[in-house]
């Protein structure tokens, strides 16, 4: 996978190969939990690669200091991520203030069906007991429970 980085201090192209010169967790994945789907390691990888173009180019000290990285993924489960390839970037955008592109590709292996997951009503628990948390989740989820009920 490629990773090419721009900022007002230059750029840099990046060559990641997961478990070669990209830590994904995958093999601890394996070691706790025996075996792993195409979609978890996808998920990793896709996490992974993002951790590392983020650490690849030091931010400036300046709040207008924005990189522009553009990204290219190789991943199995092309499906499940392209419904959420915008969503996933402008994501990146908000909580960096950089610009990101994501070019996710097909790689070859055993995808995951199709699933249509039930949403089912559900509680929250908040171990963290913070006030923002607690607000969200009631905004969101409407029925809250925290570690102090």
């Amino acid at each position: 996978m490629n990773v090419n980085v721009s900022s007002q201090l230059g750029s840099a192209e990046i060559n990641l190969v997961p478990e070669k010169n990209l830590i994904t967790g995958i093999s601890a994945f394996r070691k706790v939990f025996g075996g792993i789907t195409s979609l978890e390691e996808d998920i990793l990888t896709v996490a992974a690669a993002i951790y590392a173009a983020d650490l690849s180019v030091k931010r400036e000290r300046a709040e207008d200091f924005i990189r522009n990285i553009n990204l290219t993924i190789e991943i199995v489960n092309i499906h499940v991520f392209k419904n959420a390839e915008k969503e996933i970037g402008e994501a990146l955008r908000v909580l960096s203030n950089d610009n990101w592109i994501l070019n996710l590709k097909a790689k070859t292996g055993h995808p995951e069906p199709v699933n249509s997951w039930t949403m089912n009503k559900g509680k929250v628990l908040l171990f963290s007991g913070g006030l923002d948390s607690f607000c969200a989740a009631a905004v969101i989820f409407g029925d809250v429970v925290s570690h102090y009920a």
